[in-house]
């Protein structure tokens, strides 16, 4: 995980994994399709934002519109 990523978790007082975040981190890290499904406030919308978010840093990528899409996340609501 990129220092600036791992200093701001900790500066917002995130500093365990939930449950669906340990099960989830290594097939989203590895860039992996991965379909998350847990209940609401168990660490979901993190478990896949945190290893997106630390790709785009690491990386640093800079995309442009016609470059096309990079990540791709569906929330499907009710």
């Amino acid at each position: 995980m990129s220092k600036s990523l791992h200093d701001s978790l900790i500066q917002n007082e995130i500093t365990k994994l939930t449950q669906i975040q340990t099960l989830s981190y290594a097939s989203v890290f590895k860039r992996k399709d991965t379909i998350i499904k847990a209940a609401t406030g168990s660490g979901k919308t993190l478990a896949y934002l945190i290893p997106l978010i630390n790709q785009l840093v690491e990386n640093k990528l800079c995309t442009k519109r016609e470059d096309g899409t990079t990540i791709l996340v569906v929330c499907p609501t009710r």
